[in-house]
């Protein structure tokens, strides 16, 4: 088809003969394909039976490609690559912390990973690369340790290794040794330009701090004057405060209609009165003619005589 609209640029064709060759017989498949369902555009039938329940197997086209999987899906969950059978999945070399099944490596769409070989009845997924520890015991529970990961922006934060059990975080790197304020078990190290290196107690109603290498009377003579940072306020989240938005707005527009209307409603009587005053002014109020008013002017009089004597 390209070469052809590259002859009717060049003058060799005509474009009618072209497109009406082509037109012809794509009308004639649009027509025949009308009432083609989506299922039957993206798959194909293979001459071959599922191993698991008999059905036929179909090429199938999803978000990752073609795949080859049973007709008799949701019943049946057969899948497997294209190009053959799915090659067994490699152990681990250690269980499922959840359910006492091997770990298993995976393949998903960020990579590989490492899951639960009873999935689905059982969820357990772990990252590839275990998290760094920090060698510090988790304040809130007890029980689980803190350890590095990163936010999906790429930030540093250190949180519980028993997530989603213990959902305690902090964002700088914990140092085992209790606040000396309130006795908080954990302090983390922060660092500025205007401070330098400093260590802080993670909790908000708190926040003392004090130089790294401040000794403990340097600390203690430090305490008396520390005032706590005021409370913070909980800003409620972002659709909650567009629908406040909206309420203080409407009850502004609404303010200035109703006191509108009050006021229009007080005041008929008096606007009555005023406007019959104006149109029907008191006869003690009329101004009396001055000197000069009601008589004509000289020119006039003069032009009115010569038109008379014409």
């Amino acid at each position: 088809m390209e070469d052809e609209l590259d002859a009717v640029s060049r003058g060799e064709k005509q474009w009618q003969p072209v497109l009406s060759a082509f037109w012809s017989p794509f009308r004639a498949l649009l027509d025949e394909k009308a009432n083609v369902s989506r299922a039957e555009a993206t798959s194909e039938a293979l001459e071959e039976a599922c191993p698991q329940c008999g059905k036929p197997l179909f090429l199938r086209l999803g978000r990752h490609g073609r795949f080859v999987a049973c007709s008799g899906y949701p019943e049946c969950n057969y899948t497997r690559p294209v190009d053959g059978p799915r090659e067994p999945a490699e152990p681990v070399g250690r269980d499922c912390p959840d359910c006492g099944k091997p770990l298993v490596y995976k393949t998903g769409r960020y990579g590989r990973f490492i899951s639960c070989s009873g999935y689905p009845e059982c969820k357990h997924i772990e990252p590839l690369t275990q998290p760094k520890s920090s060698g510090v015991t988790c304040p809130q529970c007890g029980e689980g340790e803190l350890v590095e990961k990163r936010s999906r922006y790429g930030k540093v934060f250190y949180s519980c290794n028993t997530y989603p059990k213990c959902t305690y975080a902090v964002w700088g790197p914990p140092v085992a040794r209790p606040c000396p304020r309130c006795g908080w078990p954990i302090m983390i190290e922060k660092s500025g330009k205007r401070l330098g290196e400093q260590l802080a107690c993670p909790q908000s109603e708190c926040a003392f701090h004090f130089p790294v290498n401040a000794s403990d009377a340097e600390i203690a003579a430090m305490l008396p004057d520390y005032t706590p940072p005021p409370p913070r306020e909980k800003r409620a989240p972002p659709a909650k405060r567009a629908a406040r938005a909206r309420k203080t707005t409407a009850k502004t527009a609404k303010k200035p209609a109703t006191e509108a209307t009050a006021a229009a409603a007080k005041k008929p009587a008096k606007a009555k009165t005023t406007t019959a005053a104006a149109k029907k002014p008191a006869a003690s109020k009329r101004k009396a003619p001055s000197a000069g008013e009601g008589k004509t002017p000289p020119s006039r009089k003069r032009a009115a005589k010569s038109v008379s004597d014409s």
